[in-house]
């Protein structure tokens, strides 16, 4: 889904918690989105992120070439905007075809390091008092985070990553 669709220009203002589960990023602007949220909830920004199940796509083959095309939509105050569909999958390239032999490989620079370095380091860092990304066994247990923010007197401290064991035995990132 494309959230710069919803509400364009605005976004929404006063949202203050956000869950988005098997959502897939690839694109700097959902970082940004993100980020923008909650701006005039009287708290300055989002105060609870929640990421279950959302990988970052790195790497796709298409068999067919990307959207490079510009999507005007009108904002409620009648202002037109525009958004960019560069690197978006066509309607044509979502058909998948007889021979899978001419596919294209495209690649997306976004990972989770730059995501979250950027995020710690934007006016989100401020107001948001709980961030957990995981997954979790569908219908089979409580979330494994994979990602927690740390707060201090001066504003973020960390985010600090970490893996959950999954079965008995296994190591987690530290070795243990």
């Amino acid at each position: 889904m494309d959230f710069r669709t919803v509400n364009p220009g605005v976004g929404f203002p006063n949202l203050r918690v956000l869950s988005l589960g098997c959502y897939v990023f690839s694109y700097k602007w959902q970082v940004d989105w993100i980020e923008s949220l909650g701006h005039q909830n009287g708290r300055g920004g989002l105060e609870e992120l929640y990421l279950k199940d959302c990988p970052i796509m790195w790497e796709a083959r298409v068999h067919s070439a990307l959207d490079d095309s510009i999507t005007e939509l009108q904002t409620a105050n009648g202002e037109v905007i525009q958004i960019s569909n560069e690197g978006y999958p066509t309607n044509q390239s979502l058909q998948l075809p007889d021979d899978l032999s001419g596919l294209i490989e495209v690649s997306f620079p976004l990972r989770w390091s730059g995501v979250l370095d950027h995020w710690a380091n934007s006016t989100l860092s401020s107001t948001l008092k709980t961030f957990v990304m995981g997954s979790e066994p569908w219908g089979r247990g409580p979330l494994r985070g994979v990602a927690t923010i740390a707060r201090g007197h001066a504003g973020v401290v960390a985010i600090r990553a970490f893996q959950y064991r999954s079965r008995p035995g296994a190591l987690d990132r530290t070795g243990r």
